[in-house]
């Protein structure tokens, strides 16, 4: 009696264990499908069939499961949605783990009334600056869209304290992209 009732512990654990696998997999799947449709779907139609998705993966695991009780279902569901509550604070964290800001630095063609001189050592102090600059006269541009680490963002947008600056004769505009 005791080995029966073991077993079926043991099989409930593995399909409670089969629907956190399927809401790990109904994110995977779910969220790039709704974000490659997104041109199509706009809005909060997306987030519709996001969990439109992953309410029919579940349907589908609670047929496959072939249980049909409300008892086993709600466990199942709630089961179910902590992996996805799980899969999307991990996305979260990894995307603010892996967060970039952007330094665009644009040539201006005019004499602002205000701007900030800067210098060879502040461009020491700060070497993704002095990257970026070159990598707009490289490209040949008036512009220059230069992606650094978030920190190193910051440390620059704070550096500048004004949104223009003079470089080598020239006047260039400075926006930090987050």
């Amino acid at each position: 009696m005791k080995a029966m009732n073991h077993q079926a512990k043991k099989e409930k654990r593995r399909i409670y264990f089969l629907f956190f696998i399927l809401g790990i997999v109904s994110f995977c799947i779910s969220v790039p499908l709704g974000l490659f449709l997104e041109d199509i779907i706009e809005g909060l139609e997306t987030i519709y069939f996001i969990l439109l998705v992953c309410l029919v993966l579940f349907a589908i695991g609670l047929y496959i499961s072939k249980r049909r009780t409300l008892g086993f279902a709600l466990k199942a569901f709630t089961i179910f949605f902590i992996s996805l509550i799980l899969m999307s604070g991990a996305t979260i964290a990894w995307f603010a783990y892996t967060a970039t800001d952007v330094l665009h630095i644009e040539r201006l063609d005019f004499e602002p009334e205000h701007y900030f001189e800067l210098t060879e050592e502040s461009l020491d102090k700060h070497p993704l600056l002095r990257e970026a600059l070159e990598e707009m006269e490289r490209q040949g541009k008036d512009y220059v869209l230069y992606e650094v680490p978030n920190g190193e963002g910051h440390a620059i947008f704070n550096y500048l304290s004004q949104s223009v600056f003079k470089y080598e004769g020239d006047f260039y505009g400075f926006a930090l992209v987050v």
